[in-house]
Order: structure tokens, then sequence, then C-alpha cells
């Protein structure tokens, strides 16, 4: 049988071409998915980390504000130590230095009972003839010294004159007794004036001192009104300039504050959110973005140290023709701010969630990622206030009502401060080589005194230098304004005098205080367990479990 090959002409053909295409469709559309979600879960973990990164910094510099605004008010404690200082140099040394028992010199004990009288330096030597007179009329130097209940006696030279010179020296005599006798009076109503004087003065500095750490605490606590919707609802420090804050420093020649303007606070919500913002990408910013603060359940409360003082000044009355009466009197200061103190267990930080749901690329519809952010940062290692009062706020008392004299220590376990016989020796004229009699000097030595005696006085000392926040910019656009004061400036004007050589700090650099050397508050961040320990606590949202774990 003969073989035939077979027919293919009538039998559809059998194509495999395209076989392959139809394995690298599906097998591109299984890359096309791998790589849309590598890219997704990528992008989405950018994201993430972005804003994490945000909410880090956003914290971060909510707690720097927060910190500046701190270590401020720390400041301004000790502006109100200062203040205190400044009425004990004026109320022990310079109105007091020509009273009876002052100490004159180094080794000069203050006699039992001594207190300092408010007594300006008026001397019974207004009608004393000229030098070159034969009738040379000598008195008592100063009336703050006049210790006798009629005043000192007028002498004339032991020489023999004729009677109508003696007649004429009766009715001279007669004149100055008359004249002085109309003077006494006025002396003590200066004094009052004086004291009432300081009273005013301090009493406003500490008030306008107060009004600027209202500000500060109003500027530290003001984010408990912020929102996710809202954080730039807060305009007091950014447009204008409170009258309060026109007093910065109390200038060291008047006594009064000093009129520089200062770097006001900044509105921490805005900072932390505009900073929030600088470091966003741009899908993060524009996928729906949520800032939310989380408050602490209580804020800073501050509350002022008061104490009742009291200034005593020198009075005279003149019931009769040559007698002059001295009387101490006392003007009262009740309430006498001497400083600040904080609530204790209340922490200040800023905690902060951000949310953001931004727009990825490969997925369907409106889907979006959810994504959220916390963080919380803290300052810390400065103080607002020391953990104890200056014990020598205390000292002395006055009977009703128990009003003390002013006075501060110099160094940590001091019993006198001030009312050590050497300390007032030094801060007095009579250290600078006041002498009563040299009239030409005299005006040189008093403002010497009073230039260099108070600010050594008003520069940290020994004991203020481990409790107190100082601001150690040394340097102001006020000439000879030094905002620590610190004597370190005045070396070259003080020579060689070393009085207060175991007291005041000389180098600026032992004036940093806090952690770790520092100078007021440092910032850290901080995990939120830590801040549930706290008694102020953030009020958390209820999704906010994921945060705990």
């Amino acid at each position: 049988m003969k073989y035939r090959r077979p027919s293919f002409k009538n039998t559809p053909l059998l194509r495999h071409d395209g076989q392959v295409a139809v394995l690298v469709i599906i097998l591109f559309s299984f890359l096309f998915l791998l790589s849309a979600m590598v890219i997704n879960i990528g992008m989405v973990i950018h994201h993430k980390i972005n804003l994490q990164n945000a909410a880090d910094m956003a914290a971060y510099s909510g707690a720097a504000e927060q910190a500046r605004i701190l270590t401020t008010i720390g400041w301004k404690n000790y502006e109100l130590r200062k203040n205190v200082k400044e009425l004990v140099y004026l109320y022990w040394a310079k109105r007091s230095a020509f009273n009876a028992g002052f100490p004159t010199h180094d080794n000069a004990p203050l006699p039992q009972g001594w207190t300092p009288v408010i007594c300006n330096e008026d001397v019974f030597n207004n009608f004393d003839s000229d030098p070159s007179d034969k009738y040379q009329f000598k008195s008592f130097s100063s009336i703050c010294g006049f210790t006798q209940v009629t005043m000192p006696q007028i002498h004339r030279a032991d020489i023999r004159a004729p009677i109508v010179d003696r007649i004429f020296y009766k009715q001279l005599e007669d004149t100055i007794l008359r004249s002085r006798s109309r003077q006494c009076p006025q002396f003590g109503q200066d004094n009052f004036e004086r004291a009432f004087e300081y009273k005013q003065i301090f009493e406003g500095n500490y008030n306008a001192i107060l009004s600027q750490i209202h500000d500060l605490t109003y500027a530290l606590n003001k984010e408990r009104d912020d929102t996710h919707l809202e954080v730039y609802n807060h305009h007091e420090f950014e447009t204008t300039l409170p009258a309060q804050w026109l007093g910065d420093s109390i200038d060291p020649e008047t006594g009064n504050l000093v009129i520089t303007p200062p770097t006001l606070p900044k509105d921490i919500g805005v900072i932390a959110k505009q900073t929030a913002l600088k470091n966003l990408t741009e899908r993060n910013r524009l996928g729906r973005f949520v800032f939310e603060p989380l408050h602490p359940q209580s804020y800073l409360s501050l509350s002022p140290i008061e104490r009742n003082y009291f200034l005593a000044y020198m009075n005279f009355i003149s019931p009769k023709l040559g007698e002059c009466y001295p009387e101490i009197k006392r003007m009262f200061l009740d309430n006498f701010v001497v400083g600040i103190k904080k609530k204790k267990g209340e922490n200040t930080y800023y905690a902060v969630r951000l949310k953001s749901e931004p727009w990825l690329p490969f997925l369907p519809g409106k889907t979006r990622p959810k994504l959220i952010a916390y963080a919380a940062a803290k300052p810390f290692g400065g103080r607002i206030a020391p953990e104890r009062e200056d014990p020598l706020y205390d000292y002395g008392g006055g009977g009703p009502g128990d009003y003390r004299l002013p006075n501060v220590s110099l160094y940590p376990g001091d019993t006198q401060g001030v009312a050590n016989p050497q300390t007032l020796y030094r801060l007095s004229p009579w250290a600078f080589g006041y002498k009563p009699g040299a009239s030409n000097t005299k005006r040189d030595v008093l403002q010497k005194s009073d230039r260099v005696g108070r600010s050594i006085l008003r520069a940290p000392s020994l004991y203020d230098k481990d409790l107190f926040t100082f601001n150690l910019n040394s340097e102001s656009n006020m000439p000879n304004v030094k905002l620590t004061d610190h004597p370190y400036y005045l070396m070259s004007e003080i020579g060689n005098y070393m009085g207060f050589y175991n007291y005041p700090i000389y180098n600026p650099d032992q004036l940093k205080t806090g952690w770790n050397n520092r100078t007021g508050y440092s910032v850290k961040f901080v995990p939120f367990q830590e801040l549930l320990k706290y008694d102020n606590p953030p009020s958390l949202p209820s999704d906010a479990e994921n945060i705990l774990h």
C-alpha cells in the first residue's frame, strides 16, 4: 500500500505567536502592582518620617520659647531682688551714713540696738561766717549726728571785744538760733519726703516688674487657648509694646527702671506651627494637615513673696528758741514684693499631635493613608525662683504687724547682711575717703561712693549665684547700663578698694547656673510616658493609645 502524505490545505493553522505577550502582560501587571505598592509604602514611610520630624521640631521650638520665657521670668525675679538690694543700700548705707553711731572706720562696732534711720546729710553751718571773719561761729557738722536735746552752742574766738561788738555778737547769735529753729522742722520734713520718695520708687519698681512677669506668664500659658484651627489668636506681643515693658532694669544711678525696649515673648503656638510647616513636605502640608497642641491639664501659676517693711526717718521739732528735738518716725511698706515663687508640681512642656493624609499616586479614588505623629519637649535645668527664700528677708522685728528691716544675705549662712558694721563701712562714703571738713572733695567722694558702693551691693553675691537666674548680657544699647551690675566691670574704678572681696562675683563666668553650667533653661525631648507621670499630664485624645505602646 502506497503511503500518502497528509494534506493541510483545508485544515486551520495552529498559530503560536502572542503567547509570550500574555505572559509579559501578566508579569508586567504584577511588577507594576508590586512597584506601585513599594513606591506607595516608601512614600508613606517618607511622609511619616517627615511628619514625625516636623512634630519633633515643632515641639522643640515651642519648648525652646518656653525656656526663653522661663529664663526671663527667672531673671525678672532677680530684678525683684535687686530692687530690695537697692532699697537696702539707700536706707542702710547712704541715708544713714551720717547718723550717730554709724561705723566710720573699718573696725568700728555698731552701738547696741543701732538701726538705720533716713537722715539727709544736712549741716547746721549755713550761717557760719566767712573763715576770714574774726567771728567764726562753728556749729555741729551734721544734724544727722545730732543727739543732744538742744542745739550745739555757737562758739566765738576768745578775744577781748568792745561792748559794741558783744552786742552785735549777741544779736547775730539770736538771729542764727532763730533761723536754725525755723530750719529744724524743715529737716524732718525733708527726711519724710525722702522716705516717701523711696516708698513710691521701690513699690513702683516691683509693680512694673510684676507686670512684666504677668505678661511673660500669660505668653507661656497662652497656648491653652490654641486649637488646631486657631494658633494665630495672640497678637499682644506682636503689634504693640505694652507700657509696662518700657522698664527693663533698675538704673544704678537713680534707682528707677531703665527705659530699654526688651525682647518681647513670642507666640508659642505660632512658632511651633510655623516650624512644623517649614519642615513638612508639600504633600504633607496639602494632605489635610492638622496641627493640634496637646495642652497640660494645669498651667504655670506664680505668686508674689511679700514682706512688711518699715523705713525709719529722723524728724525734728523745735518747741522753743534754740531747741531741736530729734524723734524717730516710721513709714510702712506693706506687702512689699521681694520675689515670686512657683507652685510645686507644675511642669512646663510643649506637646503636639500632627495629622496628615498625603496623596499617593497609586491609590484608587480618594483613598489616602492617615498619618499621625506625636512629640513632646520640655525646658529643664533652670529655675524661676530659689528653692528657699533669703532668711534675712525677715531680719529684725517691728512690733504690731511684724514689720521688718529690709536686708539681704551676702553669702550662704550670713546672719547679718548689711547690718555687719564692716559691710556698712565699706558701702559708705567713709570708705571712699569722706571727711566732714573736706568740702572741696566731698561731692566727688559721695558720687563715687554712690556709684561704686551701690553697684557692688546690687551685683550677684555668693549667696545669689546658686539661687537665681541671671541675664549675662553685659552690653546694652544704652550707655553705662550693665544688666547684671557685677563689679567685674568696675574694677578700674574701684582701684585698691577691696571691700567686699569675699562677697560679690568678680568673674562673670561664675554666674552661670542651671544644668551643666548653662545660664537658665535648656530643652530636651521627653516621652509621653513621662508626661503622664506629671501632676499636670496632657489631655490626650481618645485615639492616642498607640503612642503608649
